[in-house]
């Protein structure tokens, strides 16, 4: 499990409003909501937790459920005899 927390530029209000203690996102907070949704939708090993976007950074909890067996591969070799 990882905890992010991603700001807007300048910590600048771009994803919405705050409005009676909550957030009112704007179209650009939609699509930060459409983008931290992509990658559970997209790999299988990724799940999301809680989250919550605020008018200038978003909060979440990422599990990722699979540990890649593997790792890196040594290139492939020819021996070369000295004569």
């Amino acid at each position: 499990m990882y905890f992010l927390t991603i700001c807007a530029w300048n910590r600048e209000c771009l994803f919405g409003d705050a409005v009676d203690a909550k957030t009112v996102l704007n179209d650009f907070g939609q699509k930060i909501a459409e983008s931290w949704e992509w990658p559970a939708i997209r790999h299988g090993y990724v799940e999301l937790d809680e989250w919550v976007i605020m008018p200038n950074h978003l909060h979440g909890i990422i599990v990722i459920t699979d540990v890649f067996k593997g790792g890196s591969r040594t290139a492939p070799t020819t021996k070369i005899d000295a004569a």
